[in-house]
């Protein structure tokens, strides 16, 4: 599983050689990073659309611009609204062609469950805290992992997260700590990655609280 870490250049380049299999780099509109900065990495990125903080249909097109056709992505995350599925179903339905051509990751949100799934590349867990640690969004995962589609996970902002995402199958995560206080806290979250790998899990955290 891998950490994706929006911003915290100079932190991540330090890293990377370390953790070459375990990190990663996440734009999105609002943080400064440049393509070519994040290339020069070598590590695999990914593109959010900042819906959780304020969604801005401009930056997020002039972000597109920049990273369409740039090798490496692994997704970029199509317009959501959170923890309303409804809407986000509708975002899908008025962006999705906008991004043909793109790995796109479609945001799971309250109340997906009783919507059609769309097509997408990847999936990314978003919604409520509640919705994220369901029973519904584990099926959900599933269900989208059969397909063989990547997964991502939001929001994970503890070692106990860190390990339920990692049991519910997420290939990514993010976190909001990691990326404001880089120097404090991503090699402690690589720590715990790297402990979720490895210990065999005798009792798993899935459906409890994380």
């Amino acid at each position: 599983m891998r950490l994706l870490v929006s911003g915290s250049t100079k932190t991540v380049r330090r890293l990377a050689p370390l953790w070459p299999d375990s990190l990663g780099v996440l734009l999105t509109p609002e943080n400064g990073n440049s393509v070519r900065s994040i290339l020069a990495l070598g590590l695999p990125w990914a593109a959010d659309n900042a819906a959780f903080s304020a969604f801005d249909p401009a930056k997020y097109r002039r972000m597109l611009k920049r990273i369409k056709e740039q090798p490496g992505l692994l997704w970029v995350a199509c317009p959501d609204v959170v923890a309303n599925a409804r809407a986000t179903l509708d975002r899908w339905n008025e962006w999705h062609e906008e991004l043909a051509g793109m790995p796109v990751a479609f945001v799971l949100q309250d109340g997906q469950e009783d919507l059609p799934l769309p097509d997408a590349h990847s999936y990314f867990i978003g919604g409520s805290t509640r919705f994220k640690l369901s029973q519904t969004a584990a099926d959900l995962v599933a269900e989208c992992k059969r397909d063989g589609a990547l997964i991502h996970m939001g929001r994970v902002n503890s070692g106990k997260r860190i390990r339920y995402a990692y049991e519910a199958g997420c290939d990514s995560i993010d976190g909001t700590s990691a990326s404001r206080f880089a120097d404090a806290h991503i090699e402690k979250y690589l720590r715990w990655i790297r402990a979720a790998e490895r210990k065999a899990i005798t009792h798993p955290l899935l459906f409890e609280e994380a």
